[in-house]
This record gives C-alpha cells, sequence and structure tokens, in this order.
C-alpha cells in the first residue's frame, strides 16, 4: 500500500494595501481556526507562500504565522520564496545586485531555519529573460542557486515553470539541476503542457524536493482539485511511487475548496489508487 503525507499550501498573510506611505500586511484572518482544523483533520504539514512582499523588510510579517504553525502539531514542510519581483530574481543581470540578493535570501533562510522546513521553493524566470539569453540567465540563476545550498542543510528546490520557454520541461529542467550541486525540482503538476505529469515525474526520480498538486485542462494553469481536469492521478501517483517519493503530496489548490473537500479528496486518490495497484 502506498500513502504519501498529506499536506496543503497555505496564505498565513493577506495584504492589506497601501496607507501612509507604505504597504501593508496583517495575519489572515481565522489563520488559527484553520490550521486546528487542518490538524483535526489529519492534515500533515502545511507549505506557506509568501509572495505578497514588495520590500525584503516585509517578511518580518510572516514571523507570526510561522510561530502559530510551530505550536501545533503540524509539519511546515515549505516555504515558497517571493518572486516576480526586482529584489528577488536570482538571475538579476546586474552582477553586485545579484550576489546582493544571494546574500539577502540567505540571510532570510538562516532566520527561517529555525523553524525547520523541508524546503525553500523558488519560482525562476524574473525580469529580462528571453530566448535570447536563455543561457546567460540561467548560468547566473545556477551561481545564485549553487551559493544558497551551501547555507542550509534544506532542500532548496526550484519550481518548473508553465509553458514560458524557461525550466518548462522536464529536460530543460534536468539539464539544470546537472549543473546545480545539490539542488531539487518542486514538481507542479499544474504546470506541464508539452508532456505527462507522470512522464515527468519518471524522469525526475530522486531530483523532486516538493510537490504542487492541483489539476487543469492542458490549457492554462488552473489549480483545480485533482478529478476536476485532465490529469491521470492513478498514474501520477504510480509514477511518485516507482520513483520512491517519500515527501509530502502538497496541494496547492485556489482558495473556493474547504479543508473537508481536500481530504475528501486526498482519500479518494489513494484509496482507488491502492485498488487498483
Amino acid at each position: 500500500m502506498y500513502k504519501l503525507p498529506l499536506g496543503i499550501s497555505i496564505d498565513t498573510v493577506k495584504p492589506l494595501g497601501f496607507k501612509d506611505g507604505s504597504y501593508r500586511y496583517g495575519i489572515r484572518q481565522n489563520l488559527l481556526n484553520d490550521l486546528k482544523l487542518a490538524e483535526r483533520l489529519g492534515f500533515y504539514s502545511v507549505d506557506v507562500n509568501c509572495l505578497y512582499l514588495y520590500v525584503p523588510s516585509d517578511f518580518a510579517v510572516y514571523n507570526e504565522g510561522y510561530e502559530i504553525i510551530d505550536s501545533l502539531s503540524l509539519k511546515l514542510n515549505a516555504i515558497h520564496m517571493p518572486f516576480s519581483l526586482e529584489w528577488a530574481d536570482l538571475a538579476c543581470r546586474y552582477e553586485d545586485d545579484r550576489k546582493e540578493i544571494v546574500k539577502l535570501f540567505i540571510k532570510l533562510i538562516k532566520e527561517l531555519d529555525k523553524y525547520n522546513p523541508s524546503a525553500y521553493v523558488f519560482h525562476p524566470g524574473g525580469f529580462g529573460v528571453d530566448e535570447s539569453n536563455y543561457g546567460e540567465y540561467t548560468a547566473r540563476l545556477i551561481k545564485s542557486v549553487d551559493a544558497i545550498t551551501e547555507e542550509t542543510d534544506k532542500k532548496i528546490c526550484i519550481e518548473n515553470m508553465a509553458g514560458k520557454f524557461f525550466l518548462d520541461t522536464s529536460d530543460k529542467m534536468l539539464d539544470f539541476l546537472s549543473h546545480c550541486k545539490k539542488a531539487y525540482t518542486c514538481v507542479d503538476v499544474n504546470h506541464f503542457y508539452y508532456e505527462k505529469p507522470e512522464d515527468a515525474i519518471l524522469k525526475y526520480g530522486d531530483r523532486i524536493g516538493a510537490l504542487h498538486i492541483s489539476d487543469y485542462d492542458f490549457v492554462k494553469e488552473r489549480h483545480a482539485l485533482p478529478k476536476e481536469g485532465k490529469n491521470d492521478w492513478n498514474k501520477i501517483i504510480g509514477a511518485l511511487q516507482k520513483v520512491n517519493y517519500q515527501g509530502v503530496f502538497n496541494y496547492e489548490v485556489i482558495d473556493k475548496y474547504t479543508l473537508e473537500q481536500i481530504r475528501s479528496n486526498y482519500d479518494e486518490l489513494f484509496y482507488e489508487f491502492n485498488k487498483k495497484n
């Protein structure tokens, strides 16, 4: 029988908008109650998204959320680092700035390590990457990732991209990882436009450091509940079993789904898989 620990990606912080010349954030309402419900429903872990940050100093607002998670039996599985912000581009074209960005992320990771996450997930493909400078951009990203992996024993995971020509196939990702010292990939099964997720998983093997589980229509990422799209979940779970993936089966779905629905969906997926296999 094959079954993986159940996890869920959550937002611990919500944006509150601008006031007095600065952008404000606050802990999401009902966060503690939602985490306690996840605990009661048998969720093993949570992943935290840190995506609403205009400037690095805003990262401190997340500490309250980490403390709440730390007070419960839930495991902090992975922290999804900020992206699509100029200060967060690990492949910044200006070398002095790139080095400073790396130093900043190392500082953040050293502060976050006390919460003992299993992994840090980075979303690549920042400002200025296109087909004409793919090689240069990738080389800069590799230098940054290698520097970060030297500073933590947690897994540094690079997420596969959704049809944007940059790290959007398993071959491109594996080539990238082959040039990195210790990096892994975070497999988002909602992001494959040119191949099936199960085929990519079989290629990745032990380079999978984290999962983002959701469904889609093969046209655009939807982050729907599994079985509401076109993914073949028996094949995906079968591929995970074949590569001996033992990490978290972490749902990253849009917030219209309740924790009860996610728990029920997880039970159904693994029941059906194990019944057939």
